[in-house]
């Protein structure tokens, strides 16, 4: 019986292209010559990653996400520990905390009086520098700039019905002073400071999720402004 025939080898691998991904941030960094840069880009990757891990911040899957919220915080020039308090990223859209856009505002000379802020209605009044705002009538005549938000504008844009399955009651039924507030105040970054935020859109968490299907995760999201807003009810009582 002849002995079998040796089975050759696998011919090796094709060679495969290596992907030319450029450079990396730290390294066009260090060939422009920004060392200050790279110091503080290593500082806010190891920040990141201690918050990440730290348990402290529940929306953090990683520490990707982490430093997104520092970089969006540096463009704006707000410091690492307020961006990652009071930044997100939700349905694809940058949020910020209604304090947060309400600081940046009074730091770029932006400043408001309310002429009314009730459970149906806010309205304000706009400053810059303490000067009044003004805008155009459509005969051509000035008047002082206001922003309002009412009850009608909540109800147009459908925010007052119960929601989900155990038809909750909405939170701008609940807290209409403190939601028509929230909404003024984006209302006259948007219209008048959109240099605030360096032309990015950017919306409270509430404006975010209302655009979300109801789910278990919009109620989780529900419940939490809603305990917040109480919360907040609870220390305007105690000042009063």
């Amino acid at each position: 019986m002849a002995e079998p025939k040796p089975v050759p080898p696998p011919p090796p691998p094709a060679p495969q292209a290596v992907m030319n991904q450029g450079p990396t941030i730290v390294e066009q960094m260090l060939a422009a010559g920004n060392d200050a840069e790279v110091k503080r880009y290593m500082i806010d990757a190891d920040h990141a990653k201690r918050a990440a891990c730290s348990g402290y911040y529940p929306d953090l899957q990683n520490d990707s996400a982490a430093m997104i919220k520092i970089q969006i915080g540096r463009d704006l020039d707000i410091l690492p520990s307020v961006a990652l308090q009071s930044i997100s990223v939700s349905n694809n859209k940058v949020t910020m905390s209604a304090e947060l856009i309400a600081a940046m505002m009074k730091r770029a000379g932006y400043g408001w009086k309310f002429i009314e802020n009730t459970q149906d209605c806010t309205h304000i009044a706009c400053y810059y520098k303490g000067e009044p705002i003004m805008d155009l009538n459509p005969d051509g005549t000035s008047r002082p700039a206001t922003i309002r938000w009412s009850k009608e504008d909540a109800e147009r844009a459908e925010l007052l019905k119960p929601r989900g399955a155990n038809q909750t009651k909405s939170v701008h039924e609940k807290y209409g002073s403190d939601m028509g507030w929230w909404r003024a105040l984006t209302r006259f970054q948007r219209k008048y400071a959109p240099e605030v935020s360096k032309g990015m859109a950017v919306y409270t968490p509430d404006e975010a999720y209302e655009t979300q299907p109801i789910g278990e995760d919009w109620l989780a999201k529900e419940a939490a402004l809603m305990a917040a807003a109480a919360e907040k009810e609870k220390m305007n009582a105690s000042t009063e």
